[in-house]
């Protein structure tokens, strides 16, 4: 136990035999992976390496420059009870992602639990079986009755590893969740079911239902119903006789021995678990994961380690990884246009491209030599494009590759001493005398880390807010950046100086202020150098209370701010009021 926590870890190529593979580096059969695993001799160890590694993608991902986001996830057949996923976020992305338009829930939509939808109540009538040709879908099905498709109650099976057949039923509108499926009945494979699988429990294959089916024994044989479902008023469902279904449904009356359970993929429009404001869908690229796995692994494998009693006990685990080969695929699937990649500067292959317009120009030649050992000097990543190709190529190569930053010298560099910067995101152009190319080259990649700093900064700080913070000790958002300058303020700040540090307004200081003074956390004392000014501070239990609520948290923001300059703080706090206010 004395030689714990450790965390292990491998940067490796792998090899999956993959059933799907897809365009450029998305999803190939060979691809770099990092990958590790972390031990601990409890749950609050788990926790502790399960953040850090969580923050430590957080600061990955955001360093690369990539538009994220982490997710509630799924754990699958890896297993373990708290798991999230590192989506970018990409239209070309392969899984779907629920998030809130209001608050910061965002989970993949395998782990995304619904709220049930009620419908307006109706006088139960009686079910009639009516004909219906031809309709073996739900959009026909529908159309030939002239009802809303919510009206109607879908049936889909599957088999679970080949022992169990499942008949799942969501409304007409809804897809089902074969995760959230697969984990309420158990097993570990699950496929759709085949015909005669189907007919063995006297299911009719396209027009299915619990109506007339096996009774369910929920050994071999599952009838799941989804609660919105079961809230249809004189639905539509299926009657297992070909050409023919059920009208006038109402499943609490007429659907009998079924097990009710959640079993819908989440909608938009649907109700966000956390705070009740509408949920939108957007895709996403999964480029890394994090599991805390308990001792499901170090138990079965009998992997021990010697407690402080010298018994032996299981490691606790964690495991964690990121897809390097994807990460890369996403960075080019968000930042790209119809010229080529436009690379955040910290994975460019090169930050700066030093082009020459003719290869055979000596002066140009001199020109773009000098400059290209001077931005080595200042430790800038750069190339130089000497190939002997003709000035059209070369440009359109550098806009192909994406590098963030390309110098030009051309006729009037050796003419007027002037040289062109363009950046390659923006595509903005100037031009600048050779003598302060290199300072001016600097200067913009400088801006550019400077953007990545803010960003990161912020992102740290808006997912301790939100996912620590705000859950645990009900902060809101405004309060807390309010106490952390009073942390930083030990002899003291004026109300003013408060609400500018913060960006929250000069009547919400005084308003938060009054009733911390109630609370015990702050005290107003009279500012010794203006009598008629007053200096808000932390009294020792406002102090304490900081100190135990965000120890790590707190340390990581103090670190970054201190990072800042200040004119990159005052960014920040534009860009946390206005997530605040979003």
């Amino acid at each position: 136990y004395k030689q714990m926590p450790v965390t292990l870890w491998q940067m490796q190529n792998k090899y999956r035999d993959e059933i799907r593979p897809r365009f450029g580096l998305m999803r190939s059969r060979e691809f770099v992976m990092k990958d590790a695993y972390s031990f601990d001799v409890d749950e609050e160890g788990l926790h502790k390496s399960y953040q850090d590694e969580y923050d430590a993608y957080t600061r990955i991902f955001t360093r690369c420059g990539l538009n994220f986001k982490p997710v509630e996830a799924d754990s699958g057949q890896i297993g373990g009870n708290h798991t999230h996923e590192f989506m970018a976020l990409a239209q070309a992305g392969e899984a779907e992602i629920v998030s809130c338009s209001k608050c910061d829930y965002a989970a993949d939509i395998e782990k995304a639990v619904p709220q049930a939808i009620e419908m307006p109540a109706e006088d139960a009538k009686d079910v009639e079986l009516i004909e219906t040709p031809n309709c073996s879908t739900i959009e026909d099905l529908a159309q030939f009755l002239h009802i809303p498709v919510e009206k109607t109650i879908k049936a889909v099976a599957f088999t679970i590893d080949g022992e169990k057949t499942v008949l799942c039923m969501v409304r007409g509108d809804h897809e089902v969740n074969d995760v959230a499926v697969q984990n309420f009945v158990g097993g570990n494979v699950i496929e759709p079911a085949t015909e005669d699988e189907l007919k063995a429990h006297g299911l009719q294959p396209g027009y299915m239902s619990p109506m007339g089916a096996d009774k369910p024994d929920n050994e071999t044989f599952f009838v799941l119903v989804d609660p919105s479902a079961m809230n249809v008023p004189n639905g539509v469902t299926g009657a297992n006789k070909a050409g023919y279904h059920y009208q006038n449904v109402n499943p609490s009356r007429d659907f009998k021995d079924v097990t009710v359970t959640t079993i819908r993929n989440m909608v938009a429009g649907d109700k966000c678990p956390h705070c009740g404001a509408p949920i939108e869908i957007v895709r996403g690229i999964e480029v890394g994961q994090v599991f805390e796995l308990g001792t499901k692994y170090s138990e079965a494998l009998h992997a021990t380690f010697l407690d402080q009693n010298g018994k032996a006990k299981p490691y606790v685990m964690g495991c964690y990884g990121i897809g390097v080969t994807r990460t890369i695929a996403a960075a080019i699937e968000q930042f790209h246009d119809e010229h080529g990649i436009m690379w955040p500067v910290a994975i460019a292959p090169f930050e700066v491209a030093i082009v020459p317009v003719s290869s055979k120009d000596q002066d140009q030649v001199r020109i773009a030599g000098d400059l290209y050992q001077a931005l080595q000097a200042a430790k800038a990543d750069v190339l130089l494009d000497d190939r002997n190709e003709r000035a059209g190529v070369k440009f359109n190569d550098a806009d192909l590759i994406g590098y963030p930053v390309r110098v030009t010298v051309g006729k009037k560099s050796a003419a007027e001493g002037t040289v062109e910067i363009k950046i390659r995101r923006t595509g903005e152009q100037e031009v600048v005398p050779i003598d302060q190319a290199v300072a001016r080259v600097q200067e913009i990649l400088a801006d550019l880390r400077s953007m990545l700093r803010i960003s990161q900064a912020a992102e740290i700080i808006r997912s301790s807010i939100n996912d620590v913070l705000a859950k645990q000790y009900h902060l809101s958002q405004g309060k807390l950046r309010v106490m952390i300058v009073l942390h930083q303020s030990p002899e003291g700040i004026a109300p003013s100086q408060l609400a500018e540090k913060t960006g929250v307004t000069r009547a919400t200081i005084t308003t938060m202020v009054k009733r911390m003074v109630r609370d015990g956390l702050t005290t107003v004392v009279i500012d010794q150098e203006d009598k008629r000014g007053k200096k808000v501070s932390l009294t020792a239990q406002g102090r304490q209370f900081m100190d135990q609520v965000l120890p790590g948290h707190y340390l990581r923001i103090s670190t970054l701010m201190n990072r800042l300059s200040e004119d990159e703080q005052a960014e920040l706090i534009r860009l946390l009021t206005k997530l605040s206010q979003k």
